[in-house]
C-alpha cells in the first residue's frame, strides 16, 4: 500500500485510519518515536479508500484570503496563562458558548505523552499553551464527526497538516465546525521528550511541562521552558535545554515530513494563530512582555469568529506585519544533522546524541549566561 510507504511525507494524521471499512490500519511509534498508519495486510481488501483520502497524495488547493491582526484577552488570567496573548482561549469560548466542544492538544501525565482530546473530557485550561512535541490523535476525528452529526458545534485546533487530515474526510454540511491552525514550526519526537524529562527529574512525577513559562516574560532571552515535580521546578533558557535548543534552533529531531513540508504556508483552516512577533516593525512600545497574539482569517467564515471574539483587544493590521511569522521555515539543510543525530540516538541514547551532535561549545556561553543572570539580581 502507498501510504506505507511514504515515511518521508506521511504526517501521522490518522485520516486513513478512520476511513478504513475494515479497521485494518493501526496508527503506531516507529523507533525514532512518531506516530505512522501501519497495515494489518491479512485484513485488507485493497479498496484504496485510505490512499484516496490521504492528503500528502491528494493535496486539495487551500483558498485563503486572509485578514490579520494581533491582540489580547482583555482577562489578565488568561493572557498570564497563554503563551501568546490568549487568542485560543476567546474563540473556544465562542464555541463554548454555544454548548459546542472544543478539541486541543493536553499532557497526559500519568505516562508523559501529548494527545488531542476536548472540553467534554478536561477543562479548557489544559489545552491552553504552546506544546512543543508531537499529538497524538487516537479516535478525534471519529469524535468530531459524531459531534457534528449531532448538530453541535465544534472547535478543532491542531498543526496545518492535522486540519489538512481533517479537511480530507470529514462531513459538514450544516457548517458548524471550525478549524484552527498555527504558525508551526515542526514537530518533535514525545519519546525523545519523555526521555528527556526522565533524566532531568530521575524518578519523581512531571506534574507540570510549560515550554512558554512567562516567568521572566514573552519574547527574546526572556523566552524560558518550566518543567514541575512535586519537590523540584526547573526554569532554563530555550537556549541550554538539549531538547528545546535541539528542536527549536537546531532542528535536529522534526519529524520526517516537517522538513519539506507541505502545509506550511498553505493552510487550510478558517483561522491561523501564532506570536505576534510583528510587533517589531509595527510599533515597538507594542511589547508589555505579557504577551501578544497574531490571528489571520483565511477566509470569511474565520473572519467573522475573529470580528465576534469574547473578552479580546483586537486591532486589525496590514497582512505585511503576519509576514515576519513565516520566515526561516526551510529545514532541509538540517536533513544531515538529524540523521547524524537519530544514528547515535539509537545507541546513546537522547542525552549523549544531543552532546555529540549539537550541544557542544554551549558549556561556556551557558555559563556566561548564568553569570548575565546573577549580575541583574
Amino acid at each position: 500500500m502507498k501510504i506505507e510507504e511514504l515515511k518521508n511525507e506521511c504526517t501521522g494524521c490518522t485520516a486513513c485510519a478512520f476511513v478504513c471499512p475494515k479497521q485494518c490500519i493501526d496508527i503506531k511509534l516507529d523507533t525514532e518515536g512518531f506516530y505512522f498508519p501501519v497495515i494489518d495486510k491479512d485484513r485488507c481488501i485493497s479498496c484504496k479508500k485510505c490512499e484516496t483520502i490521504c492528503h500528502c497524495l491528494n493535496q486539495k488547493e487551500a483558498v485563503v484570503n486572509k485578514t490579520s491582526y494581533y491582540g489580547f484577552s482583555s482577562d489578565k488570567k488568561i493572557r498570564s496563562e497563554s503563551s501568546s496573548g490568549g487568542a485560543f482561549s476567546s474563540l473556544a469560548q465562542s464555541i463554548l458558548n454555544t454548548d459546542g466542544n472544543v478539541y486541543g492538544a493536553a499532557f497526559d501525565y500519568t505516562d508523559l505523552f501529548l494527545k488531542h482530546t476536548c472540553t467534554d473530557e478536561c477543562s479548557l485550561k489544559n489545552l491552553r499553551k504552546s506544546k512543543y512535541v508531537e499529538s497524538f490523535l487516537g479516535n478525534t476525528f471519529s469524535k468530531i464527526q459524531n459531534d457534528l452529526n449531532r448538530g453541535r458545534k465544534v472547535l478543532f485546533c491542531g498543526t496545518p497538516c492535522q486540519v489538512s487530515g481533517l479537511k480530507q474526510i470529514v462531513k459538514d454540511e450544516n457548517n458548524l465546525l471550525l478549524t484552527v491552525d498555527f504558525i508551526c514550526h515542526g514537530v518533535p519526537s514525545g519519546k525523545l521528550l519523555k526521555e528527556h524529562l526522565q533524566h532531568l527529574h530521575k524518578k519523581e512525577k512531571v506534574l507540570e511541562i510549560d515550554f512558554r513559562s512567562k516567568d521572566h516574560g514573552w519574547s527574546g532571552e526572556n523566552i524560558v521552558w518550566l518543567s514541575r515535580t512535586e519537590n523540584s521546578k526547573r526554569t532554563l533558557s530555550y537556549r541550554f535545554d538539549p531538547f528545546y535548543f535541539g528542536f527549536m534552533t537546531c532542528n535536529a529531531f522534526l519529524r520526517r515530513s516537517c522538513y519539506k513540508c507541505r502545509s506550511r504556508e498553505k493552510h487550510y483552516s478558517e483561522i491561523t494563530i501564532a506570536d505576534f512577533w510583528g510587533w517589531r516593525e509595527l510599533d515597538a512600545q507594542l511589547n508589555d512582555e505579557k504577551g501578544l497574539s497574531l490571528i489571520i482569517a483565511n477566509n470569511e467564515v474565520g473572519k467573522k469568529f475573529v470580528e465576534d471574539m469574547p473578552n479580546f483587544e483586537l486591532h486589525k493590521i496590514d497582512n505585511k506585519f503576519s509576514a515576519y511569522a513565516y520566515q526561516n521555515r526551510d529545514y532541509s539543510s538540517a536533513w544531515i544533522l538529524r540523521e547524524k543525530f537519530f544514528n547515535t540516538e539509537a545507541s546513546k541514547g537522547f542525552e549523549k546524541a544531543a552532546q555529540k551532535t549539537y550541544m557542544r561549545g554551549k558549556r561556556i556561553e551557558f555559563l556566561k549566561y548564568k553569570l548575565k543572570q546573577l549580575l541583574k539580581i
